[in-house]
């Protein structure tokens, strides 16, 4: 498969170094559903592994893709969204501090089929006052039902995208997990990547994180996992902790001026892992 060029890929490389923690979080309580559900979600532009700040954002498109990956169909959820404010911080007067987000309410109806439901944000450019560059996301959220299989591995054709090489709903503490980055179809190699962590619980009902993380890193460096694309555009990610990953290629999209000023189109994929249930017997082992 055709891959974009080396110059290409150093450029995407040197045009991201000054971006750190942008994400877009979209959170559900269980990506692995046993049967058809109603299906809420907290949509919310952040810094996932610092609980904040969290910046104002708007949606320019929500879709949902399902069925096999040979005739996937794709269904609009723009009318699902509502906007909410979340809370960014509390001011020296105590007084909460709100950004635009946004809530979604999926109905059953619409994540009712076996297997694979992939949903994608994408994100309206924001313009960053302190890198003074516009970040635009395309963030992927892949739901399953009853175990089926049926599009989790797929494309779709997206601007800038990461493709699942592993059930990105299903994974256990100490797996790999592994993916390809994707620019215009092509390949990326050598794309960065930065991976975050949500360190922080939801609280979709006061549309807020909570106080305590889960982690708490000893030094900066430890916060976020940076790592490259090898020469395929492949990576390769060794999960250390149950939760919600974020997986983010910096700068992997076509355009790169918005209002002719530097824009950074990032390509988001968000896994899930949780630790190896044993049972009495297996902990015996």
């Amino acid at each position: 498969m055709k891959a974009i060029s080396l110059l290409t890929a150093v450029s995407i490389c040197l045009g991201s170094t000054s971006l750190f923690a942008h994400t877009t979080v979209m959170y559900t309580e269980n990506m692995a559903l046993d049967r058809a559900a109603d299906v809420d979600m907290s949509i919310v532009f952040t810094h996932a592994t610092d609980g904040g700040p969290t910046m104002p954002m708007q949606i320019q498109s929500f879709t949902q893709h399902s069925g096999r990956s040979i005739r996937m169909e794709e269904t609009d959820l723009m009318d699902s969204l509502a906007p909410i404010q979340w809370l960014n911080r509390i001011d020296e007067n105590g007084e909460e501090i709100r950004v635009d987000a946004f809530s979604a309410s999926i109905a059953r109806d619409q994540i009712r089929s076996l297997g694979d439901h992939q949903l994608v944000v994408v994100t309206e450019p924001y313009y960053d006052v302190n890198d003074e560059i516009y970040i635009q996301q395309f963030v992927k959220v892949i739901l399953n039902v009853g175990g089926g299989q049926t599009n989790w591995f797929s494309t779709l054709g997206l601007p800038t995208e990461i493709q699942a090489l592993k059930t990105p709903y299903a994974n256990w503490v100490g797996e790999t997990f592994s993916g390809v980055v994707y620019s215009e179809g092509y390949p990326v190699p050598f794309a960065r990547l930065e991976i975050d962590y949500l360190n922080y619980a939801v609280d979709a009902e006061n549309a807020r994180f909570s106080e305590v993380p889960y982690i708490a890193a000893r030094h900066p460096s430890y916060k976020y996992i940076s790592m490259i694309t090898n020469e395929n555009g492949e990576f390769h990610f060794g999960i250390p902790a149950a939760g919600w990953w974020a997986i983010a290629a910096l700068g992997t999209g076509p355009e790169i001026r918005y209002e002719d000023i530097y824009m950074s189109q990032d390509a988001i994929l968000w896994i899930y892992a949780e630790n190896v249930p044993l049972t009495t017997a297996g902990k015996s082992l």
